[in-house]
């Protein structure tokens, strides 16, 4: 007889035990986040809790919040409405809303503090109901792998595992959202799907799968998806049963789809309408791809002589789809909260992974069909917000409807590659991963957005200032310094720049902070960052006289016509009701020698910008690139110019040149044209640091590539003619000319390169 051991027991009641860990990963995850902090989470908890009070659905059009999420199918919310209906919230509580940023809510402790009572008890048990729908799907995802797999035993309990601890789950299923209620409808679709494709005779597999599709149009906006697929499912397996001559399957379809349309069209006056809503998307979606597909008219041009929109077509090519998986795996607050960068690379093994299952299972494997049925799946799940008009925010939340199909997929990879040293590795890899970030998100990613920031002495100035400032906002708030950014950047990368901030007295009303990256020309780089102090969590109505504490900006640089460039950052505080601004000011000095505050424009440190990131391809380019046509110190190439063949006399003639720099430039230089007449003589030029000085020499890295123009203003008094135009650097301290090289046809001597004769017209009055 065999006696138990811890492994034996572990082998029989290994659901009870991956559920018993998906509710504790849930519990513990809920329990760090705090209250309102989720997708949309305000607008789901006040509809939740309208339900629970007068015991219907609001009327439709009605603003619950300032999130609304009134207009969405109910069944979900009838379970976060139990607690609401219970207990008395009458106490009326309300999120206070940051200015952007990371966050959207700010944390207050005070509010959440032990003993639980009123609406934050109220929340606090709708979440953790809200845990069951979750739940479901790990069990779910087992029974599924069991029906599609029975030979395989360890592909189901991979499965629920990978399920269990994925991040984005446990996430989502600790807080109030009907994302949770969408991802159990996913699951019961495959579910039904897959018990029909097994057992195609018996009727309640049949009437199951339509109630599953039926009954996800009452959950979510996006649950006409999954009343396709079922449809989907059906008509499949209707299929396969005539081509085996069982005529009866036509009377389970039709059964099943009467119950279907029934069931859909009692749940519009159920809901309210909000079922319908549905169905209008759908179609409009339908019309705009049937436009964008017609055929073109004969004789070429459309009636109105407009391009054909093909947007919808092209959708999924708008979609980055790496970013993408990354939000499924773990992407918190209002997706706002990243994981760790170190995860994309694990997202991209993941894709290459689920590629090679696939691959593996329709070429070699014999399971061939239940992977289709888990990719079609897949794809109506993504397909949903590419309907709704919102391909941008595919991913993340969107894809946990079809997180068993993933799962299950990722289980069968596993199973065939256990038997190969690199597949056990990278198994074991795989689900170390997910468990790690699982366990450590509310420490690692949570509760570290939610801490408020470190208060400094306010008796002295903090060490890492490197530029001390005399700025102050309105009568509150003083910018005692900053640490300058990291001098160099790419368009791409982010701007960092932390400030220190002195609190001078409390304001009775929340202001945000909002900071813009500018050329140093005035031009806005159209790159900008606002949140509330102290990253989102020290509302200036919370501040004490006196604080001193720092927050660091973030700021991604964007694509702007002007970059290269040299950027500044600008500050502005604002009203976050009235957008009113608090007037800056500055120490100045008067004429008698005593300093006075003056109106002054908010600006601080200093970052250059290139347009693009430098890579050892960038080297290797330039190296089988063309030489330049002249090169002045052996630093600075001139790659290409155009000169223009003639201007009028007392107008600007403009000269475009593009550099490229041999090697990385220390110094700032100074480029110049000379405009000479017949004899030699001087008669004009222009002096100026590359791009009207916003993007000197010393930013430029080896085998960067700089468009720039020179403006040359040509006197009014210019006799008509011909004049030699002529190039030339020179060091911007020393005044030292660069030495050139060029080809003989441009004529090189005294450190210039001649470009061209230039023919002047006289200016006619």
């Amino acid at each position: 007889m065999e006696q138990p051991t811890a492994f034996s027991f572990a082998r029989r009641h290994t659901l009870a035990i991956l559920v018993t860990l998906h509710i504790a990963l849930s519990v513990y995850t809920s329990l760090s986040v705090p209250l309102w902090e989720s997708y949309d989470e305000p607008g789901h908890i006040f509809y939740a809790r309208h339900i629970g009070q007068t015991g219907g659905l609001p009327p439709v059009g009605t603003r619950l919040s300032d999130y609304d999420e009134s207009h969405q199918p109910p069944l979900y919310y009838f379970l976060p409405a139990i607690p609401f209906a219970l207990i008395d919230t009458t106490d009326d509580l309300r999120p206070k809303y940051t200015a952007s940023g990371r966050t959207w809510t700010v944390y207050q402790p005070e509010v959440e503090a032990l003993p639980w009572r009123g609406t934050v008890l109220a929340i606090r048990l709708a979440r953790l109901l809200s845990i069951i729908p979750g739940t479901l799907c790990v069990i779910l995802t087992w029974r599924t792998a069991r029906v599609l797999f029975p030979k395989q035993a360890m592909i189901a309990p991979v499965a629920a595992f990978v399920h269990a601890i994925w991040p984005m789950l446990v996430y989502m299923n600790g807080v109030v959202t009907n994302d949770t209620g969408m991802a159990l409808m996913g699951s019961l679709v495959l579910w039904q799907i897959a018990e029909l494709v097994r057992r195609p005779g018996k009727w309640r597999w049949w009437l199951g799968l339509a109630a599953a599709g039926a009954a996800s149009v009452l959950t979510k906006d996006n649950g006409l998806t999954l009343l396709v697929a079922a449809i989907g499912g059906l008509g499949l397996v209707l299929a396969r049963e005539l081509l085996r001559k069982n005529t009866r399957a036509i009377l389970m379809f039709l059964t099943a789809i009467a119950f279907v349309t029934g069931f859909v069209a009692a749940s519009i006056p159920l809901s309210e309408g909000r079922t319908s809503r549905q169905f209008g998307a759908a179609i409009s979606f339908l019309s705009k791809t049937t436009q964008s597909l017609a055929p073109a008219q004969s004789f070429g041009a459309r009636p109105d002589n407009t391009p054909r929109d093909s947007s919808t077509i092209n959708v999924i090519s708008n979609v980055n789809w790496l970013d993408a998986w990354v939000s499924t795996i773990g992407q918190y607050s209002w997706g706002t909260l990243p994981p760790p960068e170190s995860w994309r690379l694990i997202a991209a093994s993941f894709a290459v992974t689920f590629a090679l299952s696939v691959v593996v299972g329709l070429i070699l494997g014999p399971q061939r069909w239940e992977i289709l049925l888990m990719l079609g799946l897949i794809g109506a799940v993504v397909a949903a917000p590419v309907a709704r008009g919102e391909p941008l925010f595919v991913g993340g939340r969107f894809f946990l409807p079809a997180l068993g199909a993933i799962c299950i997929l990722l289980a069968l990879t596993m199973s065939r590659w256990r038997m190969r040293v690199a597949g056990r590795a990278w198994s074991i890899a795989v689900v170390s991963g997910l468990s790690l970030f699982s366990l450590l998100a509310p420490v690692v990613v949570l509760r570290q957005a939610y801490q408020l920031p470190v208060f400094l002495d306010p008796t002295t100035i903090p060490t890492d200032i490197q530029i001390r400032t005399t700025l102050i906002f309105g009568d509150a708030i003083e910018l005692l310094g900053y640490s300058q950014p990291k001098p160099n950047s790419n368009v791409g990368d982010t701007a960092q720049i932390k400030l220190f901030w002195r609190v001078l007295k409390p304001i009775a009303r929340d202001h945000g902070v909002r900071f813009e990256l500018f050329g140093i020309d005035g031009v806005s780089l159209e790159a900008s960052w606002q949140q509330t102090p102290g990253s989102n969590n020290y509302p200036s109505s919370a501040w004490t006289a006196g604080a001193t504490f720092a927050d660091t900006i973030d700021i991604p640089i964007r694509p702007h016509a002007s970059v290269p460039t040299t950027g500044v950052f600008k500050i502005a505080w604002f009203d976050q009701e009235l957008n009113t601004i608090l007037p800056a000011t500055c120490v100045a000095m008067t004429p008698g020698g005593s300093s006075a505050r003056v109106s002054c424009e908010p600006r601080v440190g200093m970052i250059r910008i290139s347009s693009t990131h430098a890579t050892p391809l960038d080297a290797l380019a330039a190296r089988f690139a063309a030489p330049p046509v002249a090169s002045f110190g052996d630093r600075i190439g001139l790659t290409r110019f155009t000169l223009p063949e003639s201007a009028k006399a007392g107008s600007v003639a403009q000269i475009a040149l593009q550099w490229r720099a041999s090697a990385a430039v220390t110094a700032d230089y100074v480029s110049f044209v000379h405009v000479l007449d017949a004899s030699g003589k001087l008669v004009a030029q222009q002096d100026n640091q590359p791009r009207k000085s916003t993007y000197p020499t010393s930013a430029w890295r080896a085998s960067e590539t700089i468009n720039d123009a020179l403006d040359v203003r040509l006197p009014q008094a210019l006799a008509p003619g011909d004049y030699s135009v002529r190039l030339g650097w020179f060091e911007a301290v020393s005044g030292e000319r660069l030495a050139v090289s060029a080809d003989s046809l441009f004529s090189p001597q005294d450190g210039l390169v001649t470009l061209g004769v230039l023919h002047i017209i006289a200016d006619q009055p």
